[in-house]
């Protein structure tokens, strides 16, 4: 959803260990020239899928220059799928 003006939060699955719901959520901040992801999600493509599924189906796939982690936790980093955008 779009929480201010061209900037994108998208929750992603939670905790596998314990079975909690969405507790992390990714941002993708549309510029002009290209986008920007952002704390693009775990490292497994299945829960980061919401994420890249909104890129595409809400965005339509913009040209992506960056993706930025604001701190080093597995959740934050983006899956490879993510990088390759």
């Amino acid at each position: 959803m779009e929480v201010l003006d061209r900037i994108h939060q998208v929750s992603l699955g939670g905790d596998r260990a314990s079975s909690r719901g969405p507790t992390v959520s990714a941002y993708y901040l549309l510029g002009t020239d290209f986008g920007v992801f952002i704390d693009a999600g775990f490292p497994d493509e299945e829960r980061t899928r919401p994420l890249l599924d909104y890129w595409r189906d809400t965005l339509g796939s913009p040209k992506t220059g960056w993706v930025f982690v604001t701190h080093r936790h597995c959740e934050h980093g983006g899956s490879p799928n993510i990088r390759q955008r």
